[in-house]
């Protein structure tokens, strides 16, 4: 009977951790393929910053990236430097 209820058990706690572990790896993997994919677009489309889909991907970097404070880093810098105004031009608030 000991033997029995022995097999059960471990039969019960196997399936689990199997089935956490599987969970976990679909989860990190899925992470992985997203910020690939944010990334492999980016790559593919950087001579034409200014396109729907590049735009798209941007937005999505905070959400795709959202635990690497790097990434996050980087970007706020890029849309800092995006942003700025050409040399030479004026913005229409400022006055001459």
């Amino acid at each position: 009977m000991k033997e029995v209820v022995l097999v059960l058990i471990s039969a019960l706690l196997s399936g689990i951790v199997a089935t956490i572990i599987l969970l976990w790896w679909q989860c990190r993997n899925e992470r992985t393929q997203r910020q690939y994919s944010v990334f492999a677009t980016l790559m593919g489309m950087r001579f034409s910053l200014p396109n729907e889909t590049t735009v798209r991907c941007m937005n999505m970097i905070d959400i795709v990236f959202y635990k690497n404070k790097s990434v996050r880093q980087r970007y706020k810098e890029f849309l800092e430097e995006a942003t700025k105004p050409e040399n030479g031009s004026r913005d229409i608030d400022e006055k001459s």
